[in-house]
């Protein structure tokens, strides 16, 4: 079995993503420079230079995100080696200008020099491996300029005294990567008891939620129960009864929640045409909204084929619809869509590749304060007052998505209103019903 390089290979992917900030403007930097030595100092090797310098970053990212799910040890190797290749093709620009004539070409060394142990340190150290092969071509470097001060027949004071400050800075790099990477170590490892930590706590929250909720109902239940035995001839005998088994139902009901919670859910996927789906939702929420807040419906010109449990999906709907009406009390505007992605199109990271639809329940009310945002989904928590939500609406959309093969995505501005956005793939023809024409809804 092959060794398992997750860690590493995500270390390296998260350290410099192509989309941030701190690398367009590092490839700007090069770039500028390298214009700036060809144009202004006639240095005619700096367009192929930065051109192969390029091509090896592309090599290395590509790799990197054509294959999200690989961490075996042929990619992590591969990785080692294309990362030797970057820190080759840079350094190599080094030694060019060290040896050619004039103080400003050794300057221009000097300089890309202290930048590439800066990348080093700044995003090389979280793998000591990839930090190593970085390293390796460094030291060359060094070793290679220090060399270029040699004077026959012995060497000369100079030369001897480069080569021991060469090898004194190589060890203390080297060092110091040692150092930065153990630091790193150290973090990832709180970061990791953090999160263990976050998951007892939620699991805390949860079976105390749970113990909470079936003690109220099995009270009910029993109490019930043992006040028809004891009092056969009971007036309200049957009101009695209807009470403890509503009690029942409504324990059913936190089982089932707490099922689509873990994802495990009894669902019975079937293909649904996306308009039919929507329209029995929008029947069914005309009849709870007040008058105060206008409904607005937006279909895509052409129909979506979906394949998901109907019933929970609708269920799953109509729990953002209702929390999106609670949270206008004042009235407002809540907006039902549903939009089509295809496959290039940008997502969230765990939204399911290829074709998707999207619904969105969109609400004008109260928002969610940011300092919430990260306990959103936790089981039996509520943004609503006490005793008005069970805090598993949410988590039990969540768990429906994700057993269905989609994600769910939450935007929320405090004071201007909160859109839950529901990924769930598309399915093609043949799969799917009969020819369906579109339903307006609008």
């Amino acid at each position: 079995m092959p060794l398992d390089y997750r860690a590493e290979i995500d270390d390296l992917r998260s350290s410099e993503d192509i989309s941030s900030p701190e690398f367009q403007v590092r490839l700007l930097l090069i770039l500028v420079a390298s214009v700036t030595g060809w144009l202004v100092l006639d240095l005619d090797i700096l367009p192929i230079w930065f051109t192969s310098y390029l091509t090896a970053i592309s090599i290395e990212k590509f790799l990197l995100w054509r294959f999200p799910e690989a961490r075996t040890l042929w990619l992590f190797l591969v990785l080692i080696f294309v990362s030797f290749i970057i820190a080759s093709t840079f350094l190599f620009l080094v030694l060019y200008l060290w040896f050619m004539d004039g103080s400003i070409w050794k300057f221009g060394a000097t300089a890309i020099l202290v930048a590439g142990c800066l990348n080093i340190f700044l995003l090389r150290t979280r793998v000591w491996q990839i930090a190593t092969a970085y390293l390796i071509p460094v030291g060359i470097a060094v070793l290679t300029i220090s060399a270029s001060f040699f004077e026959p027949p012995s060497g000369g004071p100079a030369f001897w005294a480069a080569i021991v400050l060469a090898f004194c800075l190589i060890a203390y790099i080297s060092v110091a990567l040692r150092e930065a990477y153990r630091l790193h170590s150290s973090l990832r490892d709180t970061q990791l008891r953090y999160v263990r930590a976050q998951k007892l706590e939620a699991l805390g929250t949860l079976t105390g939620g749970i113990a909470h909720d079936f003690n109220n109902l099995l009270s009910v239940i029993q109490g019930n129960i043992e006040l028809v035995k004891e009092y056969p001839e009971l007036p309200d005998r049957e009101s009695v009864l209807d009470d403890a088994l509503q009690a029942s139902h409504r324990g059913a009901e936190l089982v089932a929640r707490l099922l689509a919670y873990a994802k495990k859910s009894p669902l019975r996927p079937q293909n649904l045409w996306v308009s039919e789906v929507v329209s029995e939702v929008v029947n069914l929420t005309r009849r709870v909204l007040p008058e105060n807040i206008q409904l607005s419906v937006n279909l895509p010109s052409e129909d979506l084929c979906i394949r998901a449990d109907n019933t929970t999906l609708q269920a799953a709907l109509l729990n953002l619809v209702v929390n999106a009406k609670d949270s206008m009390p004042g009235g407002g505007v809540l907006s039902l869509s549903v939009r089509a992605l295809n496959q290039s199109a940008d997502r969230p990271a765990d939204a399911p590749k290829g074709e998707a639809a999207v619904f969105e329940i969109g609400d004008t009310g109260e928002g969610i304060p940011e300092d919430r945002m990260s306990r959103i989904l936790d089981p039996f928590f509520s943004t609503k007052p006490a005793g008005q939500g069970s805090g598993l609406g949410l988590p039990m959309v969540a768990g429906f998505a994700e057993q269905s093969g989609g994600s769910v995505q939450i935007d929320s501005v405090e004071e201007q209103g909160t859109t839950v956005s529901i990924y769930l793939p598309v399915v093609r023809p043949p799969r799917c019903p009969s020819s369906n024409e579109l339903v307006r809804l609008n």
